[in-house]
């Protein structure tokens, strides 16, 4: 379990403050080029990810100051430590059995609970003044690792209430993501609309 854990760190950080990061270097190094290697070389999934990752970075959504720094850090505290655990419990309550009606939540299965955001807590803003200090570092902002200022801002920032969301498909096992994976590849090698993805790719150039 632990090295999962790990891995899991490992590849959130390369996907909020590695790879978007590269992604958008290279595109305005060079835009065309960027755009053709995306269009002809990887897979739908990974195009639509990527054209996401580099107008994110770019949009209007971006980072004027540290204080959208923090802000964006608070939501992404919410958003991964509570929303996704708490939409988990939605789906699959700790109570819950699966088809063949064996408890969902035994095992190596742990069953989750959500964390509430508590800026006494240590640990809780360690998190904002690391991911405030490595959002503003991304998008060249002047950083600060004042934890009073940072405690007094954060606590002023008011998160949307999770409210669960009906119909979101969370697998059960392994090989139910996998069959589901199967039918979409299948899926999209039958039925691929180029045009929409080239008019994305257009989007950036």
């Amino acid at each position: 379990l632990i090295e999962h854990t790990i891995q899991w760190a490992r590849d959130n950080f390369a996907g909020l403050f590695t790879i978007p990061a590269q992604q958008v270097e290279e595109y305005q190094r060079n835009p065309g080029e960027f755009a053709q290697r995306t269009s002809k070389n990887l897979s739908e999934y990974d195009r639509n990810e990527i054209i996401e990752n580099v107008q994110r970075s770019l949009g209007s959504d971006r980072p004027k100051d540290f204080l959208d720094c923090i802000k964006w850090s608070r939501n992404l505290f919410q958003q991964q430590f509570h929303n996704t655990i708490a939409q988990l419990l939605y789906n699959f309550p700790h109570d819950h059995k699966t088809t063949a009606g064996e408890r969902f939540w035994s095992g190596n299965k742990r069953c989750p609970h959500v964390l509430n955001f508590d800026v006494n807590n240590r640990t809780h803003l360690d998190f904002i003044v690391a991911a405030s200090n490595l959002l503003a570092h991304i998008y060249f902002i002047e950083q600060i690792r004042d934890r009073e200022y940072i405690a007094e801002q954060v606590s002023k920032i008011k998160v949307q209430e999770f409210q669960p969301k009906s119909g979101v498909q969370i697998f059960e096992n392994d090989e139910q993501l996998k069959t589901d994976m199967e039918k979409k590849r299948r899926k999209n090698s039958i039925i691929e609309d180029d045009q929409t993805e080239q008019e994305k790719i257009n989007k950036l150039l």
